[in-house]
């Protein structure tokens, strides 16, 4: 904890636990306090009960430290966890910072952060499970190096929804309602998940270091469906209702495969914006447009319902359908 606060409980021993047996900690609502602290010990746990109202954190703890079934309210940064530590149903409203916040790997399972300004930050080797973020003054869930995220919920983000880099892996999760749903840098795993009501893309890859994996998606009511800037596989998904673009590739986006996309209701289905050198496009099915790169590869084309044209390579099991 910074120099200068002041902690309701502080921990200065390893293997303590501080059961709040259902009682409220209240602080000044201001200055430098913490309702418990324990960053210079191991193994600390603080479960059953409330925090509320203190100025610089709620809780603040060291190395495999444990939060479970704890109610933070009105703190200005909710739960912090440091490497190995763990954080199970903490229910995080009103920070004026970071809702959750990791420093090396922690896990966090069925917790949520609403009325935040932002809302998780986790660092390399944490994994969340059946976490959600409700109503964020800026991201959801922030993640630094390869963080795993499995049945996640964010509605409400004024910028992205979900941010991960460097081999984050996104299964089963959901953001409705964000500026980006979904945005991965430099290698990530998106896959079976649903971005809706995004006001500026539903899922973003980009970054020059490794490839990116989007599969299986579904991304609906988003001026671009699926942006891609960085060499990746787009495979699976659905988009519906894309203003602009359902699959954008950006100018030099080089090695990407669009295989087994459904895009409906875009006013460009699928658009690369530059030369899409190592590209190749197939059994995609689309309605709008379509602007290839010079370089890229098309698969035959099918105009029509039935998939029957000779002349086209309707026959072909590389066919791309335009409806």
């Amino acid at each position: 904890v910074a120099p200068g606060v002041t902690s309701g409980i502080a921990i200065r021993a390893d293997d303590v636990v501080i059961d709040l047996a259902g009682y409220t900690l209240s602080g000044p609502g201001s200055g430098l306090s913490a309702a418990v602290s324990a960053e210079a010990t191991t193994r600390a746990e603080v479960r059953n009960g409330a925090v509320r109202d203190f100025g610089y954190i709620g809780i603040y703890l060291g190395p495999q430290g444990t939060a479970e079934n704890l109610q933070i309210e009105n703190c200005a940064a909710g739960l912090a966890l440091s490497a190995g530590g763990s954080a199970r149903r903490v229910h995080i409203t009103g920070s004026e910072l970071i809702g959750i916040q990791t420093v090396g790997g922690a896990e966090i399972i069925d917790c949520s952060v609403s009325d935040c300004a932002a809302g998780i930050v986790l660092f390399l080797g944490s994994t969340v499970t059946r976490c959600s973020v409700w109503g964020s003054d800026s991201f959801g869930f922030l993640s630094l190096g390869p963080v795993i995220y499995r049945d996640c919920t964010v509605i409400g983000a004024v910028e992205e929804g979900f941010s991960g880099q460097s081999g984050a892996v996104f299964e089963n999760c959901t953001a409705l309602a964000a500026g980006t749903g979904f945005e991965g840098e430099n290698g990530v795993t998106i896959r079976n998940c649903t971005a809706r009501l995004c006001s500026v893309e539903g899922i973003a890859v980009s970054g020059s270091v490794g490839s990116s994996l989007v599969a299986d998606c579904h991304v609906e009511n988003a001026p671009i469906g699926i942006r891609v800037e960085q060499p990746a596989m787009i495979n699976g998904n659905f988009i519906n209702n894309a203003s602009t673009s359902g699959i954008q590739m950006g100018a030099t986006t080089t090695d990407v495969a669009l295989l087994d996309n459904v895009v409906m209701n875009a006013a460009s289905a699928i658009h690369h914006l530059g030369t899409g050198a190592n590209c190749f496009y197939a059994r995609n099915t689309y309605t709008g447009g379509v602007v290839l790169g010079a370089n890229a590869t098309w698969g035959p084309l099918v105009i029509g319902v039935n998939n029957v044209d000779d002349d086209a390579g309707g026959d072909s099991p590389w066919a791309n359908i335009q409806h």
